[in-house]
C-alpha cells in the first residue's frame, strides 16, 4: 500500500503529537546525589533554597495526617520538540528500602493533568537526607514545543517503618515562571489522577531534556468513530513529513487496547496492523446494551532511528447493533411506527400493534381527580 504523503506549507513541532511511555510495566531507574544534576542544553532547573516541604506515603491521611498523593511539578518547553529523559526533585529525609513509585508524565491545562504515560521505579538502597533524587525513564517521552506539561511520583508502597520511611520533598516560593508545583491522587493512594491540588510554588526540581529530531512527522490516528459489532472500521490517519525531512523507512504499529485478552466478551482483529491505512473488526460476544469503547494506537518511527516512535491514539465506540449504533451517533428520531425501537418497520412492530388492536382506554363513567 502506498504512503500518503500530505505536506504543509508550514509545519511547527507543536503539532507533533505526543509519544506516551511504553506502559507501566516499564522500570525507571532510581538514583541519588548528594549535589544537583548539571544543568546543560534543553534541560530545564529550579534551584532555588527550599522554604517548605510536604509529606509522601503510601498510606491513607489518617494514619501520619497526611493523604499519601503524588508529589509533582509543571513545566512548560520552549521553541523546539524536546525528549524528556529523567526528572529530580530534593528530598529532605534520609530513607530506607524498599520503595515502589509510580511515574507520570502528562499535558496541563490549568488545574487538570491528563496522563501521556507511566513507569514505575524501586528504591532498593538507602537515601541521604537532603539528597536529590533522579528518575531516569526507561522510554524517554517526546514533548512538543510550547506546550504545559506535568510529571510527578507516587510513592505506592514501603517496607521501612515511618522513622526511615517517610520522604518529605522539597519545595520553594513561585520562583519559576514556566509552571509551579502541584500535588494529585486521593488519600492512601500513591497514584495520581486528573485533579491538581496545592497549585503554588515550585519543586527543587531538575528536567533532563535533550533535542528531538526535528525532522520527525506529525501522527493523527484520525477521527473517534462509532461502530457496531462485527462492522469493519476502516483507519484513516493523516501522516506529515516535515518539510525537507527524509523519511525513506516509515514504519507503522496499530494496537488495541483493550486487546481482548481477559475478556471473552471481546474480539478485536486488526488487519494490516502494520500499514498506515488498517481496519478493525470488533466484535462484542455478548451484548451489553451499551457501547464498549477500544483505544486504538498509531506508532510511526523510522527504522533504524534511536527516537521513541511518534503515538497518537483515537477511540471506536462499539454497540451491539447497528440501530444502538445509529441511536447514539443521533440525533434519531425513531418513527411512531417503529414500535418495538429496533430503527426498522415491519411486521414485528405490527404484530406488538396486533396485541393492542381495539383496546378501549376511554372512561366509562366519571373519576375522581
Amino acid at each position: 500500500m502506498t504512503r500518503k504523503k500530505r505536506i504543509r506549507t508550514v509545519l511547527t513541532l507543536a503539532a507533533v503529537a505526543l509519544a506516551i511511555l511504553a506502559t507501566s510495566a516499564n522500570a525507571a531507574t532510581i538514583s541519588t546525589s548528594a549535589t544537583a544534576p548539571v544543568v546543560g542544553g534543553a534541560d530545564i532547573a529550579s534551584y532555588e533554597t527550599h522554604t517548605n516541604q510536604d509529606k509522601w506515603w503510601p498510606q491513607a491521611a489518617g494514619a501520619y495526617g497526611n493523604p499519601s498523593k503524588t508529589v509533582g511539578q509543571t513545566f512548560t518547553t520552549g521553541g523546539s520538540a524536546v525528549l524528556l529523559n529523567a526528572f529530580t526533585f530534593q528530598i529532605r529525609e534520609a530513607t530506607e528500602p524498599t520503595k515502589e513509585y509510580t511515574i507520570r508524565v502528562g499535558t496541563v491545562t490549568e488545574s487538570t493533568f491528563t496522563e501521556i504515560g507511566s513507569e514505575t521505579a524501586t528504591q532498593s538502597v538507602a537515601n541521604a537526607a537532603d539528597a536529590y533524587w533522579s528518575w531516569t525513564l526507561d522510554s524517554p517521552v517526546l514533548l512538543s514545543a510550547n506546550t504545559v506539561y506535568g510529571v510527578d511520583v507516587g510513592l505506592n508502597s514501603s517496607t521501612s517503618a515511618w522513622e526511615t520511611g517517610i520522604p518529605y520533598v522539597y519545595y520553594t516560593a513561585d520562583v519559576y515562571a514556566g509552571g509551579t508545583r502541584f500535588r494529585s491522587g486521593t488519600a492512601g493512594y500513591g497514584v495520581g489522577d486528573t485533579t491538581m491540588t496545592q497549585v503554588s510554588g515550585d519543586r527543587v526540581f531538575h528536567l533532563d531534556l535533550s533535542t528531538a529530531d526535528p525532522n520527525l512527522p506529525s501522527v493523527d490516528a484520525g477521527a473517534d468513530m462509532i461502530t457496531w459489532s462485527g462492522q469493519a472500521v476502516p483507519m484513516d490517519p493523516n501522516i506529515v513529513e516535515a518539510p525537507g525531512s527524509d523519511w525513506t523507512s516509515l514504519t507503522y504499529l496499530w494496537t488495541a487496547e483493550p486487546n481482548g485478552i481477559g475478556d471473552p466478551n471481546l474480539d478485536v482483529a486488526i488487519t494490516d496492523a502494520d500499514e498506515e491505512d488498517a481496519s478493525v473488526t470488533i466484535t462484542k460476544t455478548a451484548p451489553t446494551g451499551d457501547a464498549t469503547v477500544v483505544t486504538m494506537t498509531l506508532a510511526v518511527n523510522n527504522e533504524g532511528t534511536v527516537e521513541p516512535p511518534v503515538e497518537d491514539t483515537m477511540t471506536i465506540d462499539v454497540y451491539d447493533d447497528a440501530c444502538l449504533a445509529a441511536k447514539a451517533a443521533g440525533p434519531v428520531e425513531l418513527d411512531p411506527t417503529d414500535i418495538d425501537g429496533n430503527c426498522i418497520t415491519n411486521f414485528e412492530d405490527f404484530a406488538v400493534m396486533a396485541t393492542t388492536w381495539l383496546d378501549d382506554y376511554t372512561l366509562t363513567e366519571p373519576v375522581a381527580k
